[in-house]
């Protein structure tokens, strides 16, 4: 009996060394960078970069930025809207209108949010009553910088097609600093001054 146990406790004693070895092996190795990746590597700006928002997901945030607004039935006129957040309603945008081309008043004025996938804006131009109603919704596959709809004057059965296309900001160049020009051996020295007679 007493051999049975000092055969199992030699078993035991040289099983745990090796299980610790093998542990202390396998930490070391997980601590040890591999031969591919770079230590301390950039990461992917496409996992900082949020994905395209689906046309359901599209929140007001979404919205804030300039657009160009055009009507395919006046094709020679265009405005730019200028979409802010609402200061009093978080969810709301509040915007000014202002043509680019064509015959328009001067500047209009919008607010409104988005209800059930569906932007709607009321369209004002002397900032107290209703001239017309927008009602756009995103396009497929333009991770909502497209809207498509139409707008209703006030009092007017018939609706005109209407296209909000969004503008990107333009891109500041990064400043770059001029490197200094090198100068060579010759101009480095000191030029010794000329002597005079006593």
């Amino acid at each position: 009996m007493f051999r049975l146990f000092f055969v199992i406790a030699s078993a035991a004693a040289l099983t745990f060394p090796l299980s610790v070895m093998a542990e202390n092996s396998a930490k070391s190795l997980a601590k040890k960078p591999s031969a591919n990746t770079a230590p301390n590597a950039a990461v992917p700006a496409s996992a900082i970069i949020p994905p395209c928002p689906l046309p359901e997901d599209i929140e007001s945030k979404h919205l804030l930025g300039t657009w160009r607004v055009t009507q395919p039935q006046h094709p020679d006129a265009s405005a730019v809207l200028e979409l802010t957040r609402h200061p009093e309603h978080e969810d709301s945008v509040r915007g000014v209108l202002r043509p680019t081309q064509g015959q328009a008043p001067l500047a209009v004025w919008l607010v409104g949010d988005i209800d059930e996938g569906e932007l709607v804006m009321d369209e004002s131009s002397d900032g107290q009553r209703i001239s017309a109603i927008w009602t756009v919704r995103p396009t497929t596959d333009s991770c909502g910088r497209k809207w498509e709809g139409e707008r209703r004057a006030a009092g007017e059965d018939v609706a005109e097609a209407l296209v909000m296309a969004y503008i990107p900001p333009p891109v500041v160049p990064a400043k770059t600093t001029p490197r200094p020009t090198p100068t060579s051996a010759a101009q480095r020295e000191p030029k010794a001054r000329p002597t005079t007679g006593p």
